[in-house]
């Protein structure tokens, strides 16, 4: 117990880990053409037998967990601008981010996860995002999605699972890093399924460190949701960090009253009816009901990427 008071939240660990990555990352230059099948800046080898090319990367904690947070710690802050799921949309990223309003010092941008997979430019997305801290004066937050996390298992122990299904996307990621033009439908599937031989060390690396949530005065921001059920629902610090990434609970959508949770994972055309006359149910269209605001309207499945904007609760979107 002493020990872990002398130390900084976990939290903010890793958030300031992920900025120190996502530095090196955006100003990384590219790779000199030695191996011409990467399309990816991060140095990676994809010769048969060669071993991986890491990069030189600060120490990044293994196992994202996020610390004590005490209330006299959450930040006073301007405006937040809050933006859902991306996965891969970089024409979707750009069209919003043109249209939001200048962004000051005390303003923060919050990505909510789901950075990869399904849409053309994954790795364009990150580096994108990566930018934003070295051209905005703003703070920049990036939190895990589960995509990010299911990435860091499947590296681990390649997961068919996840790696296969078209629906989750993972062989866009591989054309995202691989020039795969070459390949037949077979060579690529076997290459997707040894992700520890094209996936870019770096990547890896900024994955491990992104936090599983945020919170200021206006809000908790997580990928999915929180730990509970029926009407208890535990702050991100005090549960268990897999729902905040991976649960789509209905007793969250509908019985969830406390502090305002902005959240994405959920397709808002399936959510819940809203109780909103105004509002036509099972669109896709940013979803709010009671102390909850749901974001993700389907950016990388033929939807369009969407931000909330607090305390003003304004809305943008790429469309």
């Amino acid at each position: 117990m002493h020990k872990q008071r002398q130390q900084q939240p976990r939290q903010k660990q890793l958030t300031r880990k992920a900025r120190q990555v996502g530095t090196q990352l955006a100003t990384r230059k590219k790779s000199s053409g030695q191996h011409a099948a990467i399309k990816t800046p991060f140095p990676r080898t994809m010769r048969r037998g060669m071993s991986h090319k890491n990069l030189a990367l600060p120490p990044i904690a293994h196992a994202a967990r996020s610390g004590p947070q005490r209330r006299d710690t959450i930040p006073a802050v301007g405006r937040t601008f809050a933006i859902g799921d991306i996965h891969g949309e970089l024409a979707h990223l750009n069209r919003l981010l043109a249209k939001l309003p200048p962004l000051f010092s005390e303003d923060t941008l919050v990505f909510l996860g789901d950075y990869l997979d399904r849409g053309p430019q994954s790795i364009e997305v990150v580096e994108r995002i990566e930018s934003l801290r070295q051209t905005e004066r703003c703070a920049v937050i990036t939190l895990r999605g589960n995509h990010e996390d299911a990435w860091l298992e499947t590296l681990d122990a390649p997961n068919p699972g996840f790696l296969l299904p078209e629906g989750n996307g993972c062989r866009a990621l591989l054309r995202s890093v691989v020039d795969v033009s070459a390949m037949d439908d077979l060579k690529q599937t076997m290459l997707l399924l040894q992700p520890q031989e094209w996936f870019p060390a770096g990547l890896r690396s900024w994955m491990e460190a992104l936090p599983f949530f945020y919170e200021d005065e206006h809000a908790i921001y997580v990928h999915a949701g929180l730990d509970g059920e029926g009407h208890e629902w535990m702050h991100p610090r005090m549960g268990r960090q897999r729902p905040l990434l991976w649960m789509r609970e209905r007793d969250f959508f509908q019985g969830y009253s406390g502090k305002r949770v902005v959240f994405g994972h959920t397709d808002t055309s399936s959510l819940p009816p809203d109780g909103v006359a105004s509002t036509p149910d099972h669109v896709r269209e940013v979803w709010r009901r009671g102390d909850l605001i749901g974001i993700d309207t389907g950016c990388g499945r033929s939807g369009f990427l969407s931000c909330i904007e607090l305390p003003a609760d304004r809305v943008y979107d790429s469309r």
